[in-house]
């Protein structure tokens, strides 16, 4: 039995043997713990191992845990594409970048070239580099609107069955609020809220997290957008529905003595296909950077090296939208930024 099943039968048999010393002790850690319970079979049939797992897994595929699962997992294929498409935008970006590439070394060429003769065939072999690339830019353009169309009905699909989820709890409605309003706007490239939204967001964003669930992060993450300076104190507002949440032991401030103040940027941003992470000055000590999703899920994390002061970046197989990175050495939070995938 390997690492993983040990944990997963201990875990279930925490959450799922009644009177177990280890089981939740509130019905919404209780929730969230078979939340992420049932996500972890769904992925991996081979890990239910006995009657109660299975019997567990059974039973909430048709309650709103499982609902809300089938939901998360047509949200997660809203960018994907197929084999056909994704050698498409392949080959049709590589003769961008050959044209492109041949083009500049034409440019450089002709500015040092002083043979009439030369400069004319150049300049001709220019005008077809032109054409060629005016005709591969409308078929990636062509393509783009393809993709996004079917992201967009993916989206509005994942949204229809949202709207039918049955919630009875906080953490339930939680969710379907925060996916309708993910679904309506990010998932499909609009990165602004309407009133409504922006109010809904914030409601939920404001509650306690044992209580909202994660769809607290989630909101909290959307609001970002519009305001990322905004802090929760979550001991208190927990506080204030009589929940007791332990503090956890002090973090570590970047006002350590030795800790000199650094910031750091993407750089471009918006960007495309590569970037490059660019600190004001070089690191003292190794690095840490962990890059997340719009909804708080971690995509990234890159070791850096000391005396790093820029490290290229890639994103070529990332999905558009706005990601998040901070950056830790020596256990310490040195400098948080976002920038924006744009293909």
């Amino acid at each position: 039995m390997n690492k993983n099943q040990r944990f997963l039968n201990n875990y279930s048999q925490s959450l799922l043997v009644a009177a177990s010393p280890k089981t939740p002790t509130t019905a919404a850690k209780k929730w969230s713990a078979k939340k992420d319970l049932y996500a972890r079979l769904d992925e991996n049939s081979t890990f239910i191992t006995d009657s109660t797992m299975q019997a567990f897994y059974d039973s909430t595929a048709y309650n709103t845990i499982g609902q809300l699962r089938e939901v998360d997992k047509l949200g997660s294929s809203i960018y994907e594409l197929n084999n056909s498409q994704q050698s498409q935008l392949t080959y049709y970006k590589g003769l961008l970048t050959t044209y492109e590439n041949q083009l500049y070394l034409n440019d450089s060429l002709l500015s040092l070239s002083p043979n009439a003769n030369d400069s004319l065939v150049l300049a001709h072999t220019n005008d077809s580099l032109h054409i060629l690339l005016l005709g591969v830019r409308q078929v990636l353009e062509t393509l783009d609107v393809i993709l996004r169309n079917q992201a967009n009905t993916r989206a509005d699909n994942a949204n229809f069955e949202n709207a039918n989820v049955s919630y009875l709890t906080v953490q339930d409605e939680n969710e379907t609020v925060v996916n309708d309003i993910y679904y309506k706007t990010i998932a499909k490239g609009n990165y602004n809220f309407d009133a409504t939204e922006l109010s809904r967001i914030t409601s939920i964003a404001s509650q306690c997290p044992i209580s909202g669930g994660n769809a607290v992060f989630r909101a909290r993450s959307l609001y970002s957008l519009v305001n990322d300076s905004i802090s929760y104190d979550d001991v208190e507002l927990c506080n204030q529905q009589g929940i007791s949440l332990r503090k956890a032991n002090t973090p570590k401030a970047v006002t350590k003595p030795t800790m000199p103040h650094i910031s750091a940027q993407v750089v471009p941003n918006p960007t495309s296909n590569s970037a490059v992470l660019k600190f004001t000055t070089a690191l003292k000590s190794t690095a840490t950077v962990y890059i997340y999703t719009v909804m708080g899920q971690l995509r990234d994390t890159i070791s850096l090296s000391a005396n790093t002061q820029e490290q290229p970046l890639a994103f070529a197989q990332w999905q558009e939208g706005i990601y998040y990175y901070q950056v830790y050495s020596e256990g310490y939070l040195i400098t948080t930024g976002k920038f924006v995938v744009k293909h």
